[in-house]
């Protein structure tokens, strides 16, 4: 199965729309995951319609750290600690509609299915309530081996570091595994996104958009 993937668009609508346009036509499937919002937009308008095409086009999506404001599963935000922060989730309800609201609420934090595993940071963080928040569950390139650990078989999609990398981590486990980790880097801010074949398990087509 051919799949695009991408994460951590962060409302960047343009990146977005580039995104699609650019994309293989014999993609099967596209995976987000995670931080639809955030960072490099405050047009409200433009990230509602970043929500609804995000929800449109992608085949699976999961929550980002920076997509807990919306929900109401979560008695905090991750950003509570910013200045004005206590106040977002009021601000989203009155700025958005129900529909990019529903949207949001309705994202799981993690995809098992087809032998492919997705959450926004550690889909393996068993002793927090969000696979992305706080920072001892980031996952960077040089550590994908420690927070995998317990990873059998699986194609391992998630974002979060903005970095993006790919680990076989059949090279440095005993006993083997065909594991393999894909981080497709950062879509709104870096222009970043992956092409995978999961039939050739043991290759990522790392892109950045041409516009």
């Amino acid at each position: 199965m051919k799949i695009a993937i991408c994460s951590d668009i962060h409302g960047n609508l343009e990146a977005f729309e580039n995104f699609l346009g650019e994309l293989p036509s014999d993609i099967e499937r596209i995976y987000c995951a995670g931080d639809l919002t955030g960072l490099c937009s405050n047009n409200d308008h433009d990230i509602a319609k970043c929500i609804r095409l995000v929800n449109e086009k992608c085949d699976r999506i999961v929550y980002g750290n920076h997509d807990t404001r919306w929900r109401n599963d979560y008695p905090f935000s991750a950003f509570d600690y910013e200045p004005g922060g206590p106040k977002e989730k009021e601000r989203i309800s009155n700025a958005y509609s129900d529909t990019e609201i529903n949207i949001m609420n309705n994202l799981p934090e993690k995809i098992e299915e087809d032998g492919i595993v997705m959450a926004h940071a550690n889909p393996f963080a068993q002793d927090l309530n969000f696979c992305g928040y706080p920072a001892q569950n980031y996952v960077p390139s040089q550590h994908v081996t420690k927070f995998f650990k317990d990873a059998k078989n699986e194609i391992i999609l998630y974002g979060h570091t903005h970095d993006p990398h790919i680990c076989h981590l059949g090279k440095f486990r005993t006993p083997k595994t065909k594991a393999v980790c894909i981080n497709p880097g950062s879509l709104g801010i870096y222009d970043e996104y992956a092409i995978y074949d999961t039939y050739n398990r043991y290759f990522v087509d790392f892109r950045d958009l041409e516009y």
